[in-house]
């Protein structure tokens, strides 16, 4: 288990970070913040189940985070379906069955990208989600730069298989898009 004194290191380094990712997603400062401490939380919680790989913290607490937000944004949605539609027209078409869509595949990317390896899956959040460049993922996780561009190819040709499998074409060519992207500027 983390213990206290490792939590609050934890919270100084990566705090504002972690703060701007979650605020981007909920678009609210007061529930960015109670996020972030439920990131911290629920990292405790995680190390009490499991040992902590440090080599992967930061892309630990990114997938705790991004979690806590969409789980937020859920609820949200649930409570009221409409606020977030607000800027659509009267007599708009219903978004239900995109959004249905959406949650579907976003369901189907999770468990792909638990599926995956360890060190995979974290160059793939990195990219994705933080945006950082491979030079920076392979500094900050010890591998040269050629090995995260490789387990980054290998995680987008898992998701485009796995999106395959679930029979969500259009992401899975948006996704072979991607990985073809991925690949000429490797």
């Amino acid at each position: 288990m983390i213990d206290p004194d490792e939590i609050t290191r934890l919270y100084d380094r990566h705090a504002s970070e972690l703060m701007a990712f979650i605020f981007a997603h909920v678009k609210s400062r007061e529930t960015a913040e109670d996020l972030l401490h439920d990131t911290f939380i629920n990292l405790m919680r995680f190390s009490r189940e499991r040992t902590i790989d440090y080599s992967n913290l930061r892309a630990l607490l990114y997938k705790i985070a991004r979690n806590l937000s969409i789980d937020h944004l859920r609820r949200e949605n649930r409570r009221n379906p409409h606020a977030g539609f607000a800027h659509t027209r009267e007599g708009a078409p219903d978004n239900t069955a995109e959004r249905l869509e959406m949650d579907e595949t976003e369901r189907a990317i999770d468990r792909i990208l638990e599926s995956a390896d360890v060190l995979s899956r974290s160059v793939f959040l990195m990219r994705r989600e933080m945006g950082m460049t491979y030079a920076e993922i392979a500094s900050s996780m010890d591998i040269s730069e050629r090995t995260a561009k490789r387990k980054m190819r290998k995680m987008l040709n898992l998701l485009s298989e796995g999106l395959k499998k679930a029979g969500i074409m259009l992401f899975f060519f948006a996704t072979m898009a991607c990985i073809f992207h991925e690949i000429v500027v490797l």
